[in-house]
């Protein structure tokens, strides 16, 4: 017969390690439309995504001028967030052009878009409003204790399967 402490055991160790946490990937759209310097009235837009523990931006894409900036562009790209609230994307490339993703302080309202058109001597430059929205669908990616529980539980119901096999030998 199967000892009741092994499988009580090993159903508590199943279900401690599986429910682990999870590391959602959080996808944004944004509007930039400019507001100052030579490009006002232009209209911009792109998408990123960032990771929820890490805050970093894993994936980017915005056409600038003719040109796509992704992820690999900045790569200490990151949300930005005070006490839970999202604040915008910080965000930076120089060369010719430069740009910049400045989060808000306080809101997310107070995030903007700069631009400067010549990298030296400064040249045509001006801002814009930023504009936010997160995507409804979201992806999930399981965190390491996932994983783990699910190997814990596919090891025990092999466990258990030999024992029940075996007249409940060990």
């Amino acid at each position: 017969m199967i000892n009741r402490n092994h499988l009580f055991s090993g159903l508590l160790a199943c279900t401690l390690f599986s429910s682990g946490s999870h590391a959602a990937n959080i996808p944004y759209h944004f509007n930039v439309a400019i507001d100052s310097g030579v490009l006002i009235l232009n209209t911009y837009q792109g998408q990123f995504t960032y990771n929820d523990s890490t805050l970093k931006v894993v994936d980017f894409e915005f056409n600038f001028e003719g040109t796509t900036y992704t992820e690999a562009d900045d790569q200490n790209a990151s949300a930005v967030f005070d006490n839970n609230i999202f604040l915008g994307l910080s965000y930076g490339v120089n060369g010719t052009p430069s740009f910049a993703f400045v989060p808000g302080t306080t809101a997310v309202e107070e995030a903007y878009f700069s631009y400067d058109l010549n990298s030296s001597p400064p040249g045509p430059s001006g801002t814009g409003e930023v504009l936010y929205t997160p995507y409804s669908n979201l992806v999930d990616t399981p965190g390491p204790s996932a994983v783990v529980g699910a190997i814990a539980a596919l090891g025990w119901s092999r466990r258990i399967r030999q024992r029940i096999s075996s007249g409940g030998k060990p």
